[in-house]
């Protein structure tokens, strides 16, 4: 194998793991978006659970828990929606790292043979 050719694979290497990284990266991204979601969704619920079970607040007194519980369903269906979303999404992102993650391995074994020879 010429200089060139090893030049030419250390580049094509270069780029496959470039191109994983930047794949690992938006799936840490899109990971962390479901997850902030997940975590609003466990605190309205947490809130609401307060709201149900303490039998004298203030806002019950004043009438304000229903009309907050009403908000926290539409906000509770809202974030459902935007919590469906970000796992397709995540979904999308981890099957495209997968891919990036197995042009990178073959790229690296590639190498490996080439300099074998």
């Amino acid at each position: 194998m010429t200089q060139s050719e090893k030049q030419r694979l250390a580049q094509l290497g270069a780029v496959t793991e470039t191109g994983l990284n930047a794949s690992l990266l938006q799936l840490k991204k899109a990971s962390d978006r479901t997850r902030d979601v997940q975590t609003r969704i466990e605190d309205l619920e947490a809130a609401r659970r307060a709201i149900l079970y303490d039998p004298t607040p203030p806002a019950t007194i004043a009438g304000a828990d229903q009309r907050w519980l009403a908000w926290a369903e539409q906000e509770r269906a809202r974030l459902n929606a935007a919590l469906a979303r970000a796992r397709v999404a995540e979904a999308r992102q981890r099957s495209a790292a997968t891919t990036a993650f197995g042009r990178n391995d073959a790229m690296r074994k590639l190498i490996a043979r080439k300099a074998l020879r």
